[in-house]
Order: C-alpha cells, then structure tokens, then sequence
C-alpha cells in the first residue's frame, strides 16, 4: 500500500473543489512576520477547531480568498477561504487570464519538508477489513453513498454488487491490483476505479487522470494507463479537477470515519458483503487478501 502525501485539511472539507496545492518557494522572514500578524486579527474557520488544525499564518489572497497556512498532526499544508469563511477550499489556484500558478508563492520551505516527511513514512502491513460505519438509512447506504462518486466502471452490476476502488494513477499497488483483478472482470465482476492524487504533486497525478476521464474510451484509457504506458499529457478540465476533489474528500473522511482501517493509503476497496455488511479494506493488491475481497463480494 502506498501512502499518500496528507496535504489536506483533514476530514470532509466544506465545498472542496481543488486538489491538492502545488510545492514551491518560501517567503523572505518579513512577510512571513506580516502574515502572523495578520492572522491574529483575522478569525479562523470553525472546522480548524473541530479538527485540531493550527493557524501557522494568514494573509489576503488573489480573488478575495483568505489564505491559511496550517497544521494538524504535524503535517503541514494550505487551506483557502472566501471573504465571509463559508466556504473552504484546497488546491492550485490558477489565474484566469494568463493560466499562472498562484498557489506557489503561498507553499514555505516548511510546508514542503512537511509533506517530504510524510512521504518518507514507513509502510504498514495490509489492513484487514474493516466493517464501515453505517448510516441511519442502513448498509447499503454507505455503498450508496461512493457509487455517486466519478470514476470508470467495469461491468454492469448494481451498486451493493460492485467493487469499488480508489487508486491514485502512479501507484505500483495500485496498478498491481488492476493486473490482478483482470481475471474477475471478465469472469463477470464489476468494479467501479475511483481516481485520486492523494499521493502527492497533484499537477503530475491529475494529467494522468485527465488521459482516463477525458478520453472517449475510459475503460481502453483507464488499461493503457494502468499497464506499462506511461501517459500524463492531457490537460485537466474544470470537470476533471471537480472529479477529484470529491474523490479525495470522500477518500480522506473515510479513514477519518473508520479508524480500524489503518494509516490512510492507495489502493483502498469498499464494498458490501453477502450478509449485507459494507467494508473498507486497505492494501488489496496483497493476493491472499484480494482473493478473499471478491470471493466475499455481495453476488
């Protein structure tokens, strides 16, 4: 399993339709003084105290977004606001007119030593699976719930029937799992990919993405893409980056909700038991534990 670089705000983040920011350069010692200052006279959002999440520093942002450089277990990242904080946001910010990056000036040598760290995690040990937490309206609720998200599926069953998988396009486990479920698509599986960058420089992820979800054959994209191809040169339309974002935002708030899952990691499968249980697993592209997912499958 690999695990991704948290640059995120942690949990589900309020109308989250960017991906993750960019890295780049730090801002000289005064302005990183004038943006404490201004942080102390500026209220931040609620969710940052809900969530354990440190104001390191603020300041005004282009388009009349508030900028939060922050903190939450040791990881550290930046957040957007709107002028009245009812809306947060995470990601690169571009310039309309002229396409320019406007994230970097905001990423500080702090921030990208953070998320080095985090890259640098030791691995753990594929999870066991682990019996998701239930909505009110029942099981299948929780598989209602990721069959919304956009992705590419194989197969035509219902959705309490399908296999659902995040990846993240670079991944080796992730393109391990694909291999080895090969075999049970065409055996008459269904299993829904679900695309992310959790893993970090979401710029690269996304243009891989943007070959799969733009491309007129998703599914001859999503093989090409996930064999020995490499691809990555589409350009990620509005559509695509909205795609995103609400698959890492599910993706993040569901290790937040199942704690028993494990350390947050690609490729993830959610699905539904033949008794009706829905559940998490983590580190499929282990074999014993693959074969038991899909002979556990709901038929």
């Amino acid at each position: 399993m690999i695990k991704p670089v948290s640059t995120r705000g942690v949990g589900i983040i309020a109308a989250l339709v960017m991906a993750t920011t960019a890295l780049a350069t730090a801002p000289a010692s005064a302005q990183a003084q004038a943006r404490d200052a201004d942080a102390k006279k500026i209220e931040a959002p609620a969710f940052f105290a809900k969530q354990g999440i440190k104001v390191l520093a603020s300041q005004q942002g282009p388009g009349g977004l508030r900028v939060w450089q922050v903190e939450r277990a040791g990881v550290k990242t930046v957040l957007y606001t709107t002028a009245d904080r009812s809306v947060m946001l995470s990601g690169v910010l571009w310039d309309a007119a002229s396409g320019k990056n406007l994230s970097d000036a905001f990423i500080t040598d702090e921030i990208m030593a953070s998320a080095a760290a985090a890259a640098q995690v030791p691995e753990a040990t594929p999870a066991a699976a682990t019996a998701m937490a239930k909505p009110a309206g029942g099981p299948s609720d929780a598989l209602a719930q990721i069959s919304k998200l956009t992705g590419i599926k194989e197969g035509n069953a219902a959705f309490d029937k399908t296999l659902y998988i995040i990846f993240d396009p670079r991944c080796p486990h992730c393109h391990a799992a694909y291999q080895k479920t090969r075999k049970y698509v065409a055996a008459g599986g269904t299993i829904k990919w679900i695309p992310s960058t959790v893993l970090g420089n979401p710029a690269e992820g996304a243009k891989l993405i943007a070959d799969i979800m733009q491309a007129k054959d998703q599914r001859a994209a999503l093989a090409k893409t996930m064999g020995k191809t490499r691809g990555g040169e589409s350009v990620p339309n509005a559509q695509t980056v909205q795609i995103i974002a609400e698959n890492e935002s599910y993706f993040w708030a569901s290790f937040d909700q199942n704690k028993g899952a494990g350390t947050a990691g690609v490729p993830v499968a959610y699905f539904e038991t033949k008794d009706g249980s829905p559940q998490m697993v983590a580190g499929i592209d282990d074999d014993a534990l693959l074969v038991r997912i899909l002979s556990d499958i709901k038929k």
